[in-house]
């Protein structure tokens, strides 16, 4: 006999003991969804359920009827006789522990038979990747809810031991974090590197180079640390094709422009050609997104993730991500929080490039600061670091330099501000650090 995926019986023993006991409905409103329920009428009572215990009512049989009928809904979920018979099938709100788990399963198998479905379709299509894609996906599903019932808070001591041992027995280090090299470390000195599960924010006004740090930051940390894994950059402005542009005309030393016009001298037809033979941009990898979700770039990442490993994340311009939303705050805000959950989900360091608003260009100095960041102060309440460019240059000062001061205005590490200065050479794409006398 073909096992079922579902169980009305436990269904309705789970929804009685809400009823009947306020701790096992504190329990199972925890760890139970909506969708753990396969019957509509039970989805429907633990729907109006979940939202009269939300908001303090006490929960019975009198009061879960009326909020049905007053939301039209009674007679879809059977009616009181119904509601009445839920009660009188639980035995003991006791086994609410037992009902969840059994509830739980069930769901999973539910995902799994519609996988199922889904792979035939696509296997009929002859459609592997995407087959693959929505195996990858149910099963990360499965796996961080299973990670949310089990995430129980830890002892303290626990996690401050291992961290203990690392600072008493390991060597002294300057850097904690992944190191890039970007401007002689002048980068890796202000932030102290670039850790593992942190989420930093990168802002600045249009054509300020962000982009171009960003992939000097990537390029320096896999030659850094190949260990690692390979960074991946997910933009969403410029194509593949701009962006190997850009690493290349910066590996080897010569103008973007003349890598289009072909227009190079000997030397410089070398150096690009040193940069293809020793296969210098060999490792980090590049995606172009016209509008994506996060969702879709996390799937990007995990997939990339298996095959290459993942160091860093760079997403690239992070305000061109769709998200929900009824304004450009709410749905900057649903970005940032999403991109923030990625940096434990993916166990790397995530860098979400963003513009500053045009505020910036009242202020005095023309420098920007937290409350200049475009859209939400969820830019800076999510972020573990936010950096800020500012290049004189774009305000009509120090003309012929295209120097950069990066500015640390947050630092959830070690609350260590500041900012160090390096210069950007465009006919080169890179970024180089100032001399203190010369700034």
């Amino acid at each position: 006999m073909k096992p079922t995926n579902h169980d009305p019986e436990i269904e309705m023993a789970a929804l009685g003991a809400c009823l009947i006991d306020v701790r096992a409905a504190e329990i199972a409103l925890t760890d139970l969804r909506q969708d753990d329920f396969f019957i509509g009428r039970h989805r429907c009572l633990f729907e109006t359920i979940s939202e009269l215990f939300s908001r303090g009512v006490r929960l019975d049989e009198l009061t879960l009827t009326d909020e049905l009928r007053k939301a039209e809904k009674l007679e879809y979920a059977g009616g009181r006789e119904f509601v009445g018979r839920v009660i009188m099938r639980c035995p003991t709100a006791a086994n609410i522990e037992q009902y969840i788990q059994t509830l739980q399963r069930y769901s999973e198998l539910r995902s799994l038979e519609f996988l199922r479905v889904k792979i035939e379709k696509h296997l009929a299509a002859h459609d592997v990747e995407a087959a693959l894609e929505d195996i990858n996906t149910t099963a990360d599903s499965i796996w961080n809810r299973r990670l949310q019932i089990s995430n129980d808070p830890q002892d303290l001591h626990s996690i401050a031991e291992p961290i203990a041992n690392d600072a008493v027995l390991g060597e002294p280090r300057e850097m904690w974090g992944l190191v890039s090299g970007v401007a002689d470390g002048a980068i890796d000195e202000l932030t102290g590197g670039f850790s593992l599960q942190s989420y930093i924010v990168l802002a600045a006004r249009t054509s300020v180079g962000k982009s171009t740090l960003c992939n000097a930051i990537a390029r320096g940390i896999r030659e850094n640390h190949p260990e690692a894994g390979a960074p991946l950059i997910v933009s969403t402005e410029m194509s593949t094709q701009g962006i190997a542009r850009a690493a290349l005309a910066s590996s080897a030393g010569v103008h973007t422009e003349a890598l289009l016009r072909r227009n190079l001298g000997e030397l410089q037809r070398q150096a690009v050609e040193n940069v293809i033979k020793q296969r210098r941009l060999e490792g980090v990898r590049v995606v172009h997104l016209a509008a994506p979700t996060v969702a879709q770039i996390k799937a990007i990442a995990k997939r990339h993730q298996r095959k290459h490993g993942l160091a860093l994340l760079i997403v690239d311009l992070a305000g061109k991500l769709k998200a929900p939303g009824s304004s450009e705050y709410e749905r900057f805000s649903n970005i940032s929080n999403q991109l923030a959950a990625l940096k434990s989900e993916l166990n790397c360091c995530v860098i979400a490039c963003v513009q500053v608003n045009r505020s910036v260009a009242l202020s005095e100095d023309k420098r920007p600061e937290l409350h200049h960041l475009k859209g939400s102060g969820s830019w800076e309440e999510d972020a573990d670091k936010v950096l800020l460019l500012y290049r004189p240059a774009m305000h009509g000062a120090m003309r012929d330099h295209d120097r950069t001061e990066v500015i640390q205005a947050k630092d959830r590490d070690n609350g260590r501000l500041g900012s160090v200065w390096i210069e950007f050479r465009r006919g080169f794409g890179r970024y180089v650090a100032v001399e203190e006398e010369s700034r």
